[in-house]
């Protein structure tokens, strides 16, 4: 699947939102303020939306391959084929929606990519497809890198692996919005952390968390207790390259409250740090930090200086 050229070129005199760049619809391209779902699609009707969220370091597509492997293992799991839905080019589609979009944005701006999909309509035995590109949320980002994030531990418990695989990721998420609406009453940039049904810390609602112990290991939740992220897998990979003790075990909340350092690792942000939990401060970002030793790995895996990336655009 490809663009003409016409398509892709940007109008002399007119520089278009990201809003008007183009999304794949189920074959067809339109501006992504008009790719939309039917109200008898099934990710409306019962919220039956997958999706994987990607985005670009210096216009690149970050990792595709490994984003397309687990949305393949979402589709999967919940008995959709993969065949039947990836019949066309993906990784092309892919790059042509990302082409257009960062013609939309400013110099030196990166985009996210989003990746949509659902069993179709309740008339239809077509499923749904829909990618399209957004802006990064540039001032959460530069608050994050420069500050750390606040969290706190929300009362709202995560889904456990009896209601549905914890390995798919998944547009059904009104325990997100909840777990973030306890937050956000205490402040804008706040985040929830969830705990497991037995009282385990899992994730928040926009990342992977990890935490540094005494010893300075890094100690992540089990695999099987939380979404499989690929941010945490790599910087689980970029620790283990400098040297960095790595561990996967339960870890409940007292032990977490007790951390060294708190880490959370996600596609939009890569990784970053939280500087407090439930209001106890927590050591943050000293230049011996695990954070900044991470922080620079990744920095040069992508190839560009990403904090400073968002603090000039995010200010």
């Amino acid at each position: 699947m490809s663009l003409s050229t016409s398509n892709l070129k940007m109008n002399q005199t007119y520089k278009r939102s990201i809003q008007e760049s183009l999304a794949y619809v189920d074959g067809r391209w339109c501006p992504t303020n008009e790719a939309t779902l039917s109200l008898d699609d099934w990710g409306v009707l019962q919220g039956v939306m997958l999706v994987e969220r990607l985005r670009t370091y210096n216009g690149k597509i970050f990792q595709i391959e490994r984003h397309l492997a687990r949305l393949r293992d979402s589709i999967e799991s919940v008995g959709l084929t993969w065949n039947r839905w990836a019949n066309f080019d993906i990784a092309s589609v892919c790059e042509n929606v990302a082409a257009s979009a960062l013609e939309c944005v400013s110099d030196g701006a990166d985009i996210g990519l989003v990746i949509l999909a659902t069993p179709g309509r309740l008339s239809s035995q077509q499923p749904t497809r829909i990618i399209h590109a957004g802006e990064l949320p540039w001032k959460r980002l530069a608050e994050w890198y420069t500050h750390g994030q606040e969290l706190i531990t929300s009362s709202i418990r995560n889904v456990p692996s009896e209601c549905w695989p914890v390995s798919v990721k998944t547009r059904s998420r009104l325990h997100y919005y909840l777990a973030d609406q306890q937050a956000v009453a205490k402040g804008p940039n706040v985040g929830a952390v969830m705990l497991g049904l037995n009282g385990q810390v899992t994730e928040t609602s926009f990342a992977n968390v990890m935490m540094v112990d005494q010893q300075g290991s890094i100690i992540a939740p089990r695999r099987e207790e939380v979404l499989p992220g690929i941010s945490l897998d790599i910087a689980i990979q970029l620790a283990e390259e400098l040297g960095i003790a790595t561990r996967f075990e339960t870890i409940d909340i007292e032990t977490f409250r007790h951390a060294s350092e708190i880490l959370l690792t996600g596609t939009n942000g890569g990784i970053w740090g939280a500087r407090s939990l439930d209001g106890v401060q927590i050591h943050w970002n000293s230049p011996d930090s695990v954070l900044r030793k991470l922080q620079q790995q990744w920095r040069n895996m992508v190839d560009i200086p990403f904090i400073e990336q968002a603090q000039r655009l995010g200010h």
